[in-house]
């Protein structure tokens, strides 16, 4: 089994963010970015400014919490 891709993501200081699985849109986990520098992971990421315009993009993106 090959292993997945990985991504590199630039992320700015005072961001937020959700990984998620791209085959079921579940949310894996919340992050919040303190300071600027680079993501590198096989999970796809969803960045916003502040909660608020995370959440209308979690939204916007269908991705829904893990049961």
């Amino acid at each position: 089994m090959a292993l997945p891709s990985k991504t590199i993501t630039p992320v700015e200081a005072g961001k937020v963010g959700v990984f998620y699985d791209a085959a079921t849109k579940t949310i894996s986990h919340y992050a919040k970015f303190p300071t600027k520098g680079n993501i590198i992971t096989a999970m796809p990421v969803l960045i916003a400014d502040d909660d608020d315009a995370l959440k209308l993009a979690i939204a916007a993106a269908g991705l829904t919490e893990r049961k």
